[in-house]
């Protein structure tokens, strides 16, 4: 007897297949953030997230408007509130006591993830909730409440129409400013119970029909089944936190390992476990620094990167490469 239903998750073609020669940007729900750090963790050049986490269709779609213009976020945009300078485009992760360390922080996120996105080929979207919030005072639509009284907010859900009218303007705009982006759009699978029961299935359901409407109409777009993969394939409570709404760490890895099986090449696979081998031996802590074994160590993960390195000299380990020789420098002078 079968006591799954395994989700079958049609491989990506190849020539659309994930390669270290390849860049991607990462924006949308705490969902994506967690594949994405996955990218960035096995050393793909990612950007993921550069506003914080967004979770519905419009904040998503002001994000990338931002990256597609890569106009210098101003003082006059943040708000003051609670001692706090923030935006109401970005996470709480970028506020600050002082408004330019706020504005920095945005700037150079905003920065780096339109150039990446300038030559990506995967721009992954990952919708979280149909429902917005708008702060009354200026009728913004917002990506973060910042912990400002509900009271001062009003809050619906989006139509469907709403949803593939604002994708199908942004979508040209897009391809016109990377003629090579595909875009891959998931839903997240973390349940938005503020709705309840009902609200959160009519919630989860607009999302699918308007991205089931843009796979339609645009060749260069997919969908990647992880909502599928968690509801209806693990769908069980032990994948998830004890709040029993978000995935927990294993529901992530399973998740990615079915990414991994449908969206990377063989070459890109075999290369990602021998790079995390390589990070992950990195990340122990030595007990015998100094030592004989050690200076071994240092050396043995110096030649590896090398290695590695002469593959593809796209990959970024500059910060372990020159951690191990400032190591290796501490121990031959002894200081």
């Amino acid at each position: 007897m079968k006591f799954r239903t395994i989700v079958t998750i049609e491989p990506l073609p190849e020539d659309w297949k994930v390669t270290y020669n390849d860049s991607a940007v990462f924006i949308g729900s705490c969902f994506t953030e967690s594949i994405g750090n996955l990218f960035s963790e096995g050393k793909f050049n990612t950007s993921v997230n550069p506003f914080g986490v967004l979770y519905n269709p419009v904040s998503i779609a002001n994000g990338i408007k931002m990256l597609l213009h890569n106009a210098p976020f101003k003082r006059t945009e943040l708000r003051f509130k609670n001692g706090l300078w923030f935006s109401f485009y970005h996470h709480s992760k970028f506020s600050d006591t002082d408004a330019e360390v706020c504005l920095k922080h945005i700037n150079k996120e905003q920065n780096k993830a339109s150039e990446i996105l300038k030559k990506a080929k995967y721009l992954f979207l990952t919708f979280g909730t149909g429902r917005i919030y708008t702060y009354t005072e200026t009728d913004e639509i917002v990506s973060n409440c910042h912990k400002i009284p509900a009271k001062e907010f009003t809050q619906r859900m989006l139509s469907v129409e709403e949803i593939i009218d604002m994708y199908d303007k942004l979508i040209p705009a897009l391809r016109n400013f990377n003629p090579n982006i595909q875009i891959i759009f998931t839903v997240s699978p973390v349940r938005h119970w503020k709705d309840g029961a009902f609200g959160n299935q009519l919630n989860k359901a607009v999302l699918f029909l308007a991205i089931d409407n843009l796979l339609q109409k645009y060749e260069f777009t997919k969908y990647f089944p992880a909502y599928e993969c968690v509801i209806d394939d693990l769908r069980d409570y032990r994948f998830y936190k004890e709040d029993m709404l978000h995935v927990n760490e294993m529901a992530v890895q399973y998740v990615w390992e079915q990414f991994r099986q449908a969206y990377f090449s063989k070459e890109t696979e075999q290369q990602y476990i021998e790079i995390e081998k390589l990070v992950k031996s990195g990340q122990h802590r030595p007990m015998n620094i100094g030592s004989k074994e050690h200076v071994l160590f240092l050396k043995t993960q110096m030649k590896k990167i090398e290695l590695v390195l002469q593959k593809n000299p796209k990959i970024d380990f500059s910060a372990e490469y020159s951690h191990y020789h400032k190591e290796l420098t501490k121990i031959s002078t002894g200081k």
